[in-house]
């Protein structure tokens, strides 16, 4: 089915169809205006897209990229901040806008820790090596909590409906989603 990259609910019912054995996905579209001209962009097909990818509702999650080491990830707990590294992926930290809420997943645990996004962007070397100059975007996080108890993925998924993919760097959620992950201690 073509949809609207923004049509959440048409996107989620998909989803919801396709998981009942129906044979059904998405396939989405989004309009630009350019110069006085519209614009359509296909996306590349993917069988399984996040219906609330473009939802821009403010809270968000990232992944601590703990697959490549402890490191990065105990950086962030410790430094009560938010990054990412390398093109393209550091670049998903300018999405943050000042009083955004940010949940750090760790792959195969859940969300970790959580906090106010301040909207400074850094910008400094990866992991303290001047050969990476530039390649660590971060943003500091007020308001930082690490959670006595991790919420895990099915825990996400039982709260929002949705099937979240947390392979990727980085996603935004549902409002209501977030607010109810913003409670959990």
């Amino acid at each position: 089915m073509i949809t609207n990259g923004l049509d959440f609910k048409t996107r989620a019912a998909i989803e919801y169809w396709d998981e009942q054995g129906v044979n059904i996905s998405s396939w989405v579209y989004k309009i630009y205006e350019v110069s006085n001209q519209f614009l359509l962009d296909f996306e590349t097909y993917r069988q399984s897209p996040n219906p609330y990818e473009y939802i821009d509702e403010g809270y968000y999650i990232l992944n601590t990229n703990i697959k490549h080491g402890s490191e990065d990830e105990t950086d962030m707990l410790d430094n009560k901040k938010v990054a990412a590294y390398f093109e393209p992926w550091k670049f998903k930290i300018e999405h943050f806008n000042k009083g955004d809420k940010v949940f750090l997943y760790r792959s195969g645990t859940g969300i970790v820790a959580k906090g106010i996004a301040t909207g400074k962007i850094d910008k400094s070397s990866y992991r303290n090596n001047p050969k990476y100059a530039n390649e660590e975007y971060s943003m500091k996080l007020n308001k930082f909590k690490i959670l006595d108890n991790p919420i895990s993925a099915s825990e996400i998924k039982r709260i929002s409906g949705v099937n979240y993919v947390f392979m990727q760097t980085m996603f935004s959620i549902d409002k209501e989603t977030g607010e109810k992950l913003w409670k959990k201690k």
